[in-house]
């Protein structure tokens, strides 16, 4: 027998590929004089068609707030469309990083007249631009667009840190962390494998809400677990803590989502995530095939696979 240790983690400092922190972000909104923007979406947020790959920043109902440069950089990409991020920008830092900026309003100076003119001159609103390299710099603190709603939802502005094919979640790769709530475990799901296990006297999956009355389990054979965390966002309710883990009998294993790759991450994402395969409980499923370890799982000791043996 052994103690079951459950771990969140939120707000630790980012480490790049070189072991150093990426150099810091500027606030993409100024937050005086509306002491209403708030980040109201998060990374690795499930939403119902989708991974949420940024953070949306909510403008307290309100239009026209100046978006400013978190770093130099210069316009990679502009788009101009009806749907889903609406006017978009695409910004390249010198350190490789693209910051996207959506759903805005309009476009600042000489790149709003650059839109302009070619959608006058093509009579298209729908555009996808790609200016010549340097064209349109910005440092540090610039006004690059005005917050706004198109594309989809109300006002807000939604921010991403791109790495050559890999979404970085912006709390752990430059911007600071707000003065939030730590982050919580709220729920723990205990999963029989086999016909020989039980949890509690039951075959069925088995879910304790955690932080309510200490609970003890019986449990016999071989399990998974299942745990949903929570970020500490409190107006972004559906964020997981960027860690999550186990560990049982001194051996360890933990769903990160500090990034996440669009050529193939995303599917090892729906693997991780329990959107129903085990209970719904939209936790962590701690726990890989024996061929595969999905790069969203970490195991330091390269022998754990997530399955709890009792008895």
């Amino acid at each position: 027998m052994g103690a079951l240790v459950l771990l969140a983690a939120a707000g630790i400092p980012p480490r790049a590929h070189a072991g150093e922190a990426p150099p810091p972000l500027a606030p993409p909104l100024a937050v005086t004089p509306l002491p209403t923007v708030r980040i109201t979406g998060g990374f690795g947020e499930a939403r119902s068609n989708h991974f949420h790959a940024g953070l949306d920043f909510s403008t307290g109902g309100h239009v026209g707030l100046p978006v400013r440069a978190p770093l130099p950089c210069s316009v990679e990409r502009v788009r101009a469309s009806g749907v889903g991020y609406g006017r978009s920008l695409y910004l390249r830092a010198s350190d490789g990083r693209l910051v996207v900026f959506g759903h805005l309003d309009a476009y600042a100076g000489p790149t709003g007249a650059w839109v302009d003119s070619t959608q006058r001159a093509s009579g298209q609103y729908e555009q996808d631009l790609w200016p010549p390299t340097g064209r349109f710099r910005f440092a540090a603190g610039d006004t690059v667009a005005w917050s706004g709603e198109s594309g989809a939802g109300g006002p807000h502005l939604h921010m991403e840190i791109r790495h050559d094919d890999f979404a970085l979640d912006p709390l752990r790769a430059g911007l600071a962390q707000p003065p939030d709530a730590p982050p919580r475990l709220e729920t723990l799901v205990l999963e029989p494998l086999d016909e020989g296990s039980f949890v509690d006297r039951s075959a069925s999956p088995h879910a304790v809400r955690l932080g309510a009355r200490a609970e003890t389990l019986v449990v016999e054979g071989r399990v998974r677990a299942v745990v949903r965390s929570r970020a500490g966002l409190p107006h972004a309710r559906g964020v997981p803590a960027w860690s999550t883990s186990v560990e049982w009998l001194g051996r360890r294993i933990e769903a990160r989502l500090d990034s996440i790759s669009w050529a193939g991450g995303m599917a090892e994402e729906d693997m991780v995530l329990d959107r129903g395969r085990v209970s719904g409980s939209g936790g962590f499923v701690l726990q890989h095939p024996a061929a595969f370890t999905p790069r969203l799982l970490r195991v330091p000791d390269g022998a754990w696979d997530g399955v709890i043996e009792v008895g």
